[in-house]
C-alpha cells in the first residue's frame, strides 16, 4: 500500500515537472488558456518598472552616428538616424517588429535604451509562445548590437515581459 502512494506521488511530480518543461520550452498552454478566457491578449517585451518609459542610461554617451554606420551592415536592421540625439534600430523577430530607440541625453551624458512604442503591434508576441523563447530571441537582438558587454547585460538584466488583458465591461 505504501508503495503504491509512493509511486503514484513520484508519477504526479514526474508529470507536473513534464507540464512546466513542455509550458516553458515548447508550448504555453498555460498562455492558451489565458487566451481562451480573456485574461491574455499578447505578451509584450519591455523594460522592468520605472525603466519602462524613461529608458535604462548605458552610462555614456554613444556615438549614434557611428552606431548608426555599424548596425547599417547588418542586413537584419533597419535603422533611422535623427540627428545626433536619437537612434531607431528595427528588427523582425518571427515576424514581429521589434523597435528600440537609443537617445542621447547630453545633460546626463549618458545614451538611453528604450523600447519604442511607436507601432501598435511591436514587442507583442502571442500568448500561446512560451517566455523562454521570446526572451532568447531579444536577448540574441541585443547581443548583435555594437555596444559595450557591460551595456548589453545592463539591457538585459532590466528586460520583461508583460501579458496584456483586454475587458470589456458592459
Amino acid at each position: 500500500m505504501r508503495n503504491k502512494l509512493l509511486l503514484s506521488i513520484g508519477i504526479f511530480i514526474v508529470g507536473c515537472l513534464g507540464l512546466w518543461a513542455i509550458n516553458y520550452f515548447v508550448y504555453s498552454w498555460i498562455g492558451f488558456g489565458e487566451s481562451l478566457i480573456g485574461f491574455c491578449e499578447n505578451k509584450q517585451v519591455g523594460l522592468n518598472g520605472s525603466s519602462s518609459s524613461r529608458g535604462i542610461s548605458l552610462d555614456e554617451v554613444i556615438d549614434l552616428k557611428k552606431l548608426a554606420d555599424e548596425t547599417r551592415s547588418n542586413s537584419d536592421y533597419k535603422t533611422d538616424l535623427r540627428g545626433d540625439y536619437a537612434l531607431y534600430l528595427e528588427r523582425t523577430l518571427n515576424g514581429k517588429p521589434y523597435q528600440l530607440l537609443l537617445e542621447n541625453n547630453k545633460l546626463v551624458d549618458s545614451t538611453w535604451f528604450k523600447f519604442s512604442e511607436n507601432q501598435q503591434n511591436q514587442n507583442k508576441e502571442s500568448c500561446k509562445l512560451p517566455n523562454y523563447w521570446i526572451m532568447q530571441d531579444v536577448y540574441n537582438m541585443i547581443d548583435n548590437l555594437p555596444l559595450k558587454e557591460n551595456q548589453k547585460n545592463r539591457v538585459k538584466d532590466n528586460l520583461r515581459i508583460s501579458i496584456s488583458i483586454h475587458l470589456s465591461l458592459g
